[in-house]
């Protein structure tokens, strides 16, 4: 089974990440066909075909990105995490 975890530190306010995370979100349902819901304020719960278990968590100053893909979804593992990957080297500051 492949994973996924990237953590990135950031200086943003928690609003500000979880609008940037909000069109990371957007981004993800539309090209993987995942589907993704807040269950608090601070984690965003990833589901779809080919995911086990995903979630994207907010703390202070750090976002971590934790996927485990089914055999399924291993094959697009690389794409999935380098669109993450890009989206927050470059949105996340």
């Amino acid at each position: 089974m492949a994973s996924i975890d990237i953590t990135r530190k950031h200086s943003m306010t928690n609003d500000d990440v979880k609008t940037k995370i909000e069109e990371l979100r957007n981004d993800l349902e539309k090209k993987y066909g995942l589907e993704c819901s807040w269950t608090s304020q601070e984690v965003l719960n990833i589901k779809g075909t080919g995911v086990k278990k995903g979630n994207i968590s907010l703390n202070s100053g750090e976002i971590k990105v934790e996927i485990n893909l089914s055999l399924l979804g291993s094959p697009f593992k690389s794409k999935i995490e380098s669109k993450i990957t890009e989206y927050m080297d470059a949105n996340l500051k």
